[in-house]
């Protein structure tokens, strides 16, 4: 708890002549802002309405207003609140002079001197609410309403050009410009405060339909941002954003020193002296936009795993995946446990999988989720399946990508990371372990129950029918079944999300090999491993999607980053992946080749090219420091690495962490 100092008991008392501003709180701005001593307040509406019919608890004006509320889903980030306290800076002259904005063309100007804070709901030129000999300065509509402030957005004076556009449940950012009079580099504190419940104060906390979704009012939190001199242009950190499509309130702050916990309702208050050292406050109207969820589609959707040609160096692919069923049903071999699909007939060929989704279907949700919402999953005739040709064994059709895996290429539907896909990056299990997978997937417009599928070619055969032994015979608990997902019911929220498949456990023989994911309304028959939607009603599933990846299983004694093939020419998945610091890109050569190696943005655009030359046989690796050919950090996302040799394309993606 801290101690009431007199300045702020003072202020409970609403004793505001105690705080009375020197003769320069009332001078008009400049000319110029890095000479003078400066004074500012924050300017959100308290005793008046902030929204229609909700009035505005924000700590702004000297004397004390209601306390708001407190409300929250996880564990609160600020103290429980009293009677709402106001923000002011104050600067002397020998002070470090900087502000929000970037002022006009003219000698620096960023800080109208204030008494107390400029709000009212009547517009520049007339007086605050908080105080009659204060005026506003400039006039924004919002809500349905008016409002003076202090600053308007795209302001002279204002850090914020125009309303950031914030969406539900998503991560958002808010660029924003600050001024620095400094002649060299200096550290400040960032806070953002953010209304997310449209309730008149910046206490709570809300939930977003997201695995760990809370969403904090304080949305930055005492952030160290570095000022260069002269004028920034600016970008907070990440954050949360709640799942209310509300109007709202924003306050913004940069100071000398980090604020207290009590900051959203007490502002400084509590602070030594009552005051922020330096710096800005700025507030702003705003409104959190619904997420555009593009629903119904209609859509065809089929599997993409090899079925008649090579699925790894070593095996043939008789997965379920063209129409046509070119390649017979893989056999049942039972090891341990009990079979958990039918077993073949003689003479069967591979079904295929299936899922036809019309516009008026009751459920719309897939794998990934898109660049945008609605683009997660595309219209198929057919399975999309090659060897890395650009048109499906399947039925000619074009293939979507091309993804490197054991030194070979497969054109696809998805690959690993791209927008579509519900894996980011490629997998590894560890032989006769038990693993969790987690994967990515959106519903559209309500709460939907899906049954998730997984299959797992653990005995590297070219069918899903198995049961493998780990261990010796008769060890419990040590049977890894090829269909390790069984018809699991998963409630799918709104939106994109993360989820965890069950536990499972991983086979015995370390290789290459193939898994498919399925998403359905309804339960899968039970000859999914081999006959895939063949058997329901109408050949097809009516919701979801499939999606097949190659994937690798390394023995217990072997790292994940080591595996790579000992010969021939290839190039191996980055790692660490995702890395926050620099990942190492390895790649091995049959024979010398002239090698180019570069990285892409997900807009095709090169960030830098890291090899170019002539290298021998053998393998090879090389750091990148996640930064572009200027030397630039790369902000963190997805990019591609493509390693050209000779007249080959290898592809492998790497997630950029914060």
């Amino acid at each position: 708890m801290h101690r009431i100092r007199p300045l702020v008991l003072c202020a409970l008392l609403a004793c505001a002549t105690a705080l009375a501003a020197p003769a320069w709180a009332h001078d008009v701005d400049g000319p110029d802002d890095c000479q003078r001593a400066l004074r500012d307040f924050g300017d959100a509406p308290e005793n008046i309405p902030a929204y229609p019919a909700v009035i505005g608890h924000f700590p702004t004006c000297v004397s004390p207003g209601q306390p708001g509320t407190q409300e929250f889903k996880c564990g609160p980030l600020s103290t429980v609140p009293g009677l709402t306290g106001y923000v002011v800076h104050n600067t002397p002259v020998t002070g470090i002079h900087y502000w929000l904005g970037c002022g006009g063309a003219a000698a620096p100007m960023g800080i109208d001197a204030e008494g107390d804070g400029k709000v009212n709901l009547t517009g520049a030129g007339n007086p605050s609410a908080c105080s009659a000999s204060t005026l506003a300065d400039c006039t924004e509509p919002a809500f349905g309403m008016t409002f003076g402030q202090d600053e308007c957005y795209g302001d002279d004076d204002a850090g914020l050009a125009a309303p950031p556009v914030l969406t539900t449940c998503s991560s958002s950012t808010i660029a924003f410009r600050a001024y620095s009079c400094s002649a060299v580099a200096i550290q400040v504190y960032l806070n953002v405060l953010i209304d997310l419940n449209h309730d008149g104060d910046w206490n709570d906390n809300v939930y977003c339909n997201l695995p760990g979704g809370c969403a904090h009012e304080w949305a930055v939190r005492n952030v160290v941002i570095a000022l260069q001199p002269g004028c920034n242009n600016l970008t907070t950190p990440a954050f949360l954003v709640g799942s209310n499509a509300v109007e709202s309130w924003m306050r913004i702050t940069i100071s000398d020193q980090p604020v207290n916990d009590d900051f959203p309702w007490a502002g400084s208050v509590t602070m030594p002296g009552g005051d922020l050292r330096g710096g800005e406050t700025e507030d702003y109207p705003l409104t959190i936009h619904p997420v555009v969820q593009n629903c119904p589609i209609g859509y065809r959707d089929f599997g993409d795993a090899p079925e008649g040609f090579s699925a790894t160096p070593t095996f043939f692919g008789n997965y379920p995946t063209c129409t046509a069923g070119v390649a017979p049903a893989g056999g049942q071999e039972i090891e341990c446990g009990t079979a958990q699909s039918i077993a073949p007939p003689a003479g069967a060929t591979a079904g295929f999988v299936e899922h036809i989704v019309t516009p008026t279907s009751a459920n719309h949700f897939w794998f990934g989720c898109g660049p945008e919402p609605a683009f997660g999953v595309d219209d198929e005739s057919d399975g999309k399946s090659s060897a890395g040709v650009s048109l499906s064994r399947c039925g000619e059709i074009p293939v979507d990508c091309i993804e490197p895996a054991f030194g070979m290429q497969f054109g696809q539907d998805e690959c690993y990371g791209d927008g579509d896909a519900g894996l980011v990056a490629p997998v590894a299990f560890r032989a006769c372990s038990t693993a969790v997978l987690r994967y990515k997937a959106y519903a559209c417009d309500h709460e939907q129950i899906g049954y998730l599928n997984v299959l797992v070619d653990w005995s590297q055969d070219g069918d899903w029918n198995d049961n493998l032994i780990c261990g010796p015979v008769g060890a419990g608990g040590r049977c890894a079944t090829e269909w390790v997902v069984k018809n699991v019911r998963v409630i799918l929220r709104p939106g994109c999300g993360d989820y965890d498949t069950p536990r499972f456990r991983v086979g015995s023989r370390a290789g290459s090999t193939w898994m498919r994911m399925t998403l359905t309304a309804e339960p899968v028959p039970e000859d999914f491993p081999w006959n895939g939607s063949l058997s329901t009603p109408n050949h097809s599933f009516n919701a979801g999607e499939t999606e097949d990846y190659p994937v690798r299983i390394y023995s217990p004694t072997t790292n994940v980053g080591a595996l790579t093939p000992s010969d021939g020419t290839w190039f191996a998945v980055p790692a660490p992946n995702p890395g926050v610091h620099a990942t190492l890109l390895r790649f091995g050569l049959a024979s010398e080749a002239k090698v180019s190696l570069a990285v892409y943005d997900l807009f095709g655009r090169r960030i830098t090219r890291l090899a170019d030359g002539t290298y021998g046989a053998g393998s090879h690796s090389i750091e990148w420091d996640y930064r572009t050919a200027d030397g630039a950090r790369i902000p963190p996302g997805l990019y591609v690495m493509k390693l050209v040799v000779a007249d080959r394309t290898f592809t492998q993606r790497a997630i950029v962490g914060r």
